[in-house]
């Protein structure tokens, strides 16, 4: 009964906004309000009828600046720091995610700033341990131990070492940070986002240097993910990577929505 209740609270919202013609089909005056040019942009009903309050009763730019810096602090996680102190981090994702890259910049970020003294690579499945040959090669080019095993060895080895264990998963962990390709669609991040979600895992946009990301990806990761915390794209273990902050989201919205 909540959980229909709920839905039930959401289309009533999304009829309260919801535009009998096309945007282009409306009247000059009403095509200008802001939350007709966001939607023209790309951003779904769904996220503008949640930052409403935001923008509402206030001038174009004003408005649209407002909404951007919303949807920034909506999409970014505030406690990125403080998981990379943490003494285990899991790298999860599908497929060609880019996720053994990404594990590969993390331990290098946490390497350069000596986050804990000594730091770790490892390549973690639930089938076979092959998929730690190219985690290895990140290791030795950065010098740092790796290790690779099977997801039922995971607790006993971090309890084993000292060192912080930054570990590429093939599995579903308890804790992780989830790489998600720039450019994907948002049925995909929807799927993505459902899979780990119970996870709470903190959402890193890989490969940001091949593709970009649009209003309609950014408003499916706002309502549907547990927020960004990393920004990466595909070259440079060593300083590839960037800590997301709603500054930096908010600059790029405007400058790309």
């Amino acid at each position: 009964t909540t959980a229909l209740q709920v839905e039930l609270a959401e289309i009533k919202s999304m009829l309260s906004g919801m535009m009998i013609t096309q945007p282009e089909g409306l009247s000059q005056q009403l095509g200008r309000t802001t939350t007709v040019q966001l939607r023209q942009a790309g951003f779904s009903q769904q996220i503008i009828q949640q930052l409403k309050d935001e923008f509402s009763n206030k001038e174009d730019d004003v408005a649209r600046e407002a909404f951007n810096e919303a949807i920034a602090r909506r999409l970014v996680r505030t406690d990125t720091y403080d998981l990379l102190e943490r003494r285990l981090i899991c790298v999860v994702g599908s497929s060609g995610s880019g996720k053994t890259t990404l594990a590969s910049k993390i331990a290098a970020y946490c390497k350069e700033r000596a986050i804990i003294d000594r730091v770790m690579l490892g390549a973690v499945s639930d089938q076979s341990t092959s998929a730690g040959d190219e985690i290895k090669d990140y290791a030795r080019l950065m010098n740092m131990k790796s290790d690779a095993f099977r997801i039922t060895e995971l607790s006993e080895r971090i309890k084993e070492t000292s060192n912080q264990m930054i570990v590429d998963v093939s599995a579903a962990p308890e804790k992780a940070v989830q790489a998600l390709p720039g450019g994907s669609s948002a049925t995909m991040i929807k799927h993505q986002c459902a899979n780990y979600h119970g996870l709470d895992s903190m959402i890193a946009l890989t490969k940001l240097d091949e593709c970009e990301a649009t209003p309609a990806e950014l408003s499916a990761l706002a309502t549907q993910g547990t927020g960004i915390g990393l920004l990466t794209g595909t070259k440079s273990i060593v300083g590839g990577i960037a800590i997301a902050t709603s500054q930096i989201l908010a600059q790029y919205l405007r400058e790309n929505a």
